[in-house]
C-alpha cells in the first residue's frame, strides 16, 4: 500500500477543505476535485473505507467540543468517529469510545490497515480516546479542548504508550445499531454488546 504521508496536505491545500474551521466539501466533490495521480491507491478506488477516510480528513480544523455531534457544533473524540461513520459508511455507532471498542473484530497493531478504529488510555482508564487509522503510522481524531481535528503519529511517546487496541467494523452487522451511551467503567457496557461482539485477533 501506497504511505499516505504525501497526500494528507496535498488534499488539504488542493482542495480547500477546511474553511473557518468547518468542512466544506462532501466525499464525492472532494474526490472529484484531486487529481487522481495525488491520490495513494486506497483512495482512488471508490468504497465505503475510502469515502470514510476522505470525510475524515475534510474535518481537519473542526473545533473540539465534549459532547459534541456536528462540524457546526465540534467534536469530540467519539462524537467524530460516529458523524463520519454515520455520513459515509451508513453506520450508527454508539456514543462512547468503550462502547466502539467492543465492536467488530480486534485488530493486532501489525495489521492495522486504514479505516480501523484505534484507542487509548487518556483519561486513566482504557479505551477512553477513540481515533480512525489513515496508514502510515497516523490516525485522525478529536484530540482535547482547546484543540482542533488533526493527525498524529501513533508513535509519538505520547500515543505510543497509551495504545489500547484496534478495532475492525467489516459490516453493519458488526456494530451496535442504537444511540446510547454507557460509562466506561460500567457493566452494561460488556452486556449491552456481548452477542455482537468478535473478540478473536485477526491475522492476516
Amino acid at each position: 500500500m501506497r504511505s499516505l504521508t504525501l497526500f494528507w496536505f496535498s488534499v488539504l491545500i488542493s482542495t480547500g477543505l477546511c474553511l473557518n474551521g468547518f468542512a466544506t466539501a462532501a466525499p464525492q466533490a472532494i474526490t472529484e476535485k484531486i487529481a487522481v495521480e495525488k491520490l495513494p491507491s486506497v483512495l482512488v478506488q471508490s468504497g465505503p473505507t475510502e469515502e470514510a477516510l476522505i470525510y475524515a480528513l475534510s474535518l481537519i480544523g473542526v473545533k473540539y467540543r465534549y459532547g459534541g455531534n456536528t462540524a457546526e457544533t465540534g467534536f469530540d473524540c467519539s462524537g467524530f468517529i460516529r458523524h463520519v461513520f454515520a455520513e459515509t459508511r451508513a453506520l450508527t455507532l454508539p456514543r462512547s469510545s468503550y462502547a466502539m471498542s467492543k465492536l467488530g473484530e480486534r485488530i493486532e497493531q501489525d495489521n492495522l490497515q486504514p479505516g480501523d478504529l484505534v484507542f487509548y488510555n487518556t483519561l486513566k482508564r482504557s479505551f477512553s480516546h477513540v481515533g480512525l487509522y489513515l496508514g502510515d503510522g497516523r490516525f485522525v481524531h478529536a484530540p482535547s479542548r482547546g484543540k482542533t481535528v488533526e493527525i498524529v503519529d501513533m508513535d509519538d511517546t505520547y500515543w505510543r504508550r497509551r495504545f489500547n487496541g484496534a478495532r475492525r467494523l467489516v459490516s453493519a452487522s458488526a456494530v451496535a445499531l442504537a444511540d446510547i451511551a454507557i460509562r466506561p467503567d460500567s457493566p452494561v457496557a460488556e452486556t449491552t454488546f456481548a452477542h455482537q461482539l468478535t473478540d478473536k485477533p485477526k491475522t492476516e
